[in-house]
């Protein structure tokens, strides 16, 4: 607005209204700046807004960030710092102050990081060297660890503490590498491809602690991200805090969040590892003790079904007594019908030839007959000769009777072989020895050919 009561035609402003206009116009001519300088006569009164000027070597603007903005900021403010803001440019009406309204602003080195770190990154990706299937798979129980850090630091305390706490029996190989400054990425290149080329481990920790977006630069270099990913030996990844993320992250077969929940990756937990034993050992322990009661009622049945030496002798003999019973009665018959039949035939004789053939006819008969008894006779005899001969042998072949006159039946345990010959035994085979009443394994100390 402008006063025009002047009688001299002039626009004159109040102040407030000249102020405003100017605040009007340095907003919309430039909404939103991006602007870079030094921090300095930072003020933090009790509202919690922050005051401070930013300045080069010519010139210095005066800034403010309230509350609201800063609470969602992570950077620190301090004088002297090197920032870039994103800033409204305003004007304070009540002094008439030009001043920035700052929402955010960063590191004016880090700008620079995160823009190389945004272009690796889009780079690599593209090649593929983040992709899941070029990753390596982490062995269950590794035998060795390969850790690459610096030897003096936290760091490496941390990891072996977790190690030891988790599973002590795990080596582990100390790679010795700069983790900051300028040589720590060649450094930590060098340590890669030695480690791969002695394939010492079969697995590896590359690890450091939090630190600036600086300090943790050298991960974000190329070289070690191709040494990684050129590694012959999974990796995994434990660099800085969890919010922190570098290239080596993305490259490496597996991402830690800190280099201890790297080492709590790699190792198993032994008392996991117990309690497997223990639930495995009673398992195991049930299904033997199963498969022992099964087999033991099985032999129990067997043993049932499997007829002694003198069962079987006992079964022979009475087959032997059933078969010369049923021969005498086969030649007893037999006897009887020629009896039968000679009989007939005197009476065939009596009948039909004159009486001194008659006569000699029966002669004849009568001898004929007295031969056939006799021959019956000397059969029957030498089948039950026979049937004594068959009846002793039986007895001499049993291995009853040959055990009681003081021999034994030897077979080797494993394959239930009876031994006839030294070549089917050898130093150290269990053998078992049968003898009339009992049975006895022994182990082959020696054996003397003759």
């Amino acid at each position: 607005m402008q006063n025009s009561s002047n009688n001299s035609g002039k626009n004159i402003y109040s102040v407030s209204q000249f102020n405003k206009s100017v605040r009007t116009l340095l907003e919309a001519s430039y909404p939103i700046a991006w602007i870079e300088g030094e921090v300095s006569n930072l003020v933090r009164p009790a509202s919690g807004h922050c005051y401070f000027s930013l300045k080069d070597e010519g010139a210095q603007i005066r800034c403010a960030l309230f509350r609201n903005r800063l609470n969602k900021i992570s950077a620190k403010l301090e004088d002297g710092k090197k920032i870039i803001v994103r800033a409204q440019v305003s004007l304070y009406e009540s002094r008439g102050d030009f001043q920035l309204i700052i929402e955010s602003f960063e590191d004016a080195g880090e700008g620079q990081l995160i823009k190389k770190f945004e272009q690796l990154k889009n780079k690599l990706l593209a090649e593929g060297l983040f992709d899941e299937s070029a990753k390596i798979e982490l062995p269950v129980f590794p035998k060795r660890l390969g850790v690459i850090t610096s030897p003096t630091g936290a760091v490496i305390h941390d990891i072996l503490t977790a190690l030891n706490r988790r599973f002590p029996a795990l080596p582990v190989l100390i790679y010795p590498s700069q983790v900051q400054g300028a040589t720590a990425a060649d450094n930590i290149t060098n340590m890669i491809k030695i480690a791969s080329e002695r394939y010492e481990c079969d697995v590896l920790i590359l690890a450091r602690g939090g630190g600036s977006l600086e300090d943790l630069w050298p991960f974000n270099e190329e070289p070690v991200a191709r040494a990684i990913y050129n590694c012959k030996i999974p990796i995994v990844s434990g660099i800085g805090h969890e919010t922190d993320t570098t290239i080596a992250d993305w490259v490496a077969d597996k991402r830690a969040p800190t280099p201890t929940a790297a080492a709590e990756i790699i190792s198993p937990d032994q008392i996991d590892i117990t309690n497997s034993l223990m639930a495995f050992e009673k398992k195991l322990v049930k299904q033997t003790n199963t498969t022992i009661q099964n087999l033991s009622q099985k032999i129990d049945f067997l043993t049932r079904q499997l007829k002694t030496p003198d069962q079987q002798i006992e079964q022979f003999l009475l087959r032997i007594q059933g078969l010369g019973k049923r021969l005498s009665t086969t030649i007893l018959l037999s006897l009887s019908k020629k009896q039968q039949l000679s009989e007939r035939l005197d009476v065939n004789l009596n009948s039909m030839l004159p009486s001194n053939k008659l006569q000699l006819q029966k002669q004849s008969v009568k001898n004929l007959t007295g031969r056939i008894i006799s021959s019956c006779n000397e059969k029957v005899a030498t089948f039950q000769n026979r049937l004594h001969g068959l009846s002793r042998e039986l007895n001499a072949i049993s291995p009853l009777e040959t055990m009681a006159r003081g021999y034994s039946i030897t077979r080797v345990v494993a394959s239930g072989i009876i031994l006839r010959d030294s070549e089917q035994v050898i130093k150290g085979d269990l053998i078992e020895t049968v003898i009339k009443n009992a049975a006895i394994v022994s182990k082959v100390e020696k054996i003397n050919k003759k």
